[in-house]
């Protein structure tokens, strides 16, 4: 037992000693890998996969979250506190859609019962099922750009001729053009 004090260092006040800047560095370049782990199980109604992923998720954003408190220095302590809550919004919007199982159907799985267990996964899958589309994932942004006036997109929609009449088309209609030139 006291060979083993020895080779451990001695922990003051009970607080971990402070981990290098490249100890968080490491910790939030797996927390990508592992968001989108999540994600790809999300997407295909993965269940058991969805739920180990976001486990594993979990423990890494928490591990995160101590590196990012132990980080020396206030300057870099608050950059490092900030990468981390970046990262974390894309993480949380993840876990937020993730299946969570309760612990009574954990429990009740455990002691030999997966019944319930497979009722949550049947409920979760069926959720976005029944919306008739594929979990809350998000979707890219497309950004607006101005429409050329010539552009094919451009002319499918006519503008309003005046406030109180109808929509009018923007071209006329080639057999109209191709009358008025012959005659």
């Amino acid at each position: 037992m006291s060979g083993e004090m020895s080779v451990r260092p001695p922990i003051a006040g009970g607080a971990p000693p402070p981990e290098p800047v490249d100890t968080f560095e490491i910790a939030i370049r797996e927390l990508g890998p592992l968001t989108l782990a999540l994600t790809s199980e999300i997407a295909k109604l993965a269940y058991p996969g969805a739920v180990r992923a976001r486990h594993a998720l979990e423990l890494a954003l928490a591990h995160a979250q101590l590196l990012a408190q132990s980080v020396p220095g206030v300057p870099e302590r608050v950059q490092a506190q900030l990468q981390l809550a970046r990262v974390r919004a894309v993480a949380d919007r993840m876990l937020a859609i993730a299946p969570m199982p309760s612990s009574a159907a954990v429990a009740a799985a455990e002691a030999g019962d997966p019944t319930a267990l497979h009722r949550e996964e049947q409920a979760w899958i069926a959720d976005p099922l029944a919306r008739g589309s594929s979990p809350c994932l998000p979707h890219p942004r497309r950004y607006r750009r101005d429409t050329r006036p010539d552009s094919p997109r451009a002319l499918r929609v006519a503008p309003e001729a005046d406030a109180d009449g109808p929509s009018r088309a923007a071209l006329p209609a080639p057999a109209a053009a191709a009358n008025e030139g012959g005659a």
